[in-house]
């Protein structure tokens, strides 16, 4: 079948506004954006996701297979290394991106990924193995209940552009055979231990435990 998302945003759910509203802002913001280019409904938000926890659902990975991009919402929590649905996702849009630009071949000159990191807090934590070879677009300036993304006068046009290159990256991907994009149904997301690796290398940002306290620095997660 052929692809049936632009893009597929990839966040953590948050108790609190900021997140919430961040998220939907983005969402709106794209959606708005995309839809002279490719129509309505092109970007996949889980917005279950939006009230609490991060449960697993298996529709949600074939929605992330059926993607030719991820917009992953980077805050330092992003890679947590107990709840890691996160990472998971990260992972698992890293292994399509790798088949399927392999597929393009020279067409994919290494220079556009299919994972766009946009950065809503934590810039100076974000991992080196992602600011090295991914455009990262920085939304540290984002405040609650200020202009929406779409009219303001830094981010509209950050916004334009991301959604720009989504819709290159989707062209990209409609090209390849439809049977690339066939068999959702089997697709599974890395398990925990597959992606200790990734936590290891990614989960620079130590989280408080639960019920106390801990300081916040740069350091190894896994022993």
């Amino acid at each position: 079948m052929p692809l049936r998302n632009a893009c597929f945003i990839s966040y953590r759910h948050g108790q609190y506004e900021l997140m919430r509203e961040f998220v939907m802002e983005l969402y709106a913001a794209l959606c708005a954006e995309m839809e002279p280019m490719l129509g309505p409904n092109v970007v996949y938000l889980d917005q279950k996701r939006l009230k609490g926890g991060d449960l697993f659902n298996q529709a949600l990975a074939n929605d992330l297979f059926e993607s030719a991009t991820m917009i992953m919402v980077y805050t330092p929590t992003y890679f947590h290394w107990q709840e890691t649905y996160c990472a998971r996702e990260y992972a698992a849009m890293e292994e399509l991106e790798q088949h399927r630009l392999g597929l393009l071949g020279p067409a994919a000159n290494g220079e556009h990924g299919l994972i766009v990191p946009v950065v809503l807090r934590g810039t100076s934590h974000l991992p080196d193995s992602i600011r090295r070879v991914r455009q990262c677009y920085d939304f540290e300036g984002f405040q609650l209940g200020g202009r929406r993304l779409s009219r303001h006068p830094r981010f509209a046009p950050t916004i334009r552009a991301i959604a720009a290159y989504i819709c290159d990256r989707y062209q990209e991907m409609s090209s390849l055979p439809a049977d690339v994009f066939a068999g959702a149904d089997h697709f599974r997301l890395p398990d925990e231990a597959q992606i200790k690796p990734l936590l290891s290398a990614a989960a620079g940002f130590r989280m408080p435990f639960p019920g106390g306290s801990a300081p916040c620095s740069r350091s190894a997660v896994w022993a």
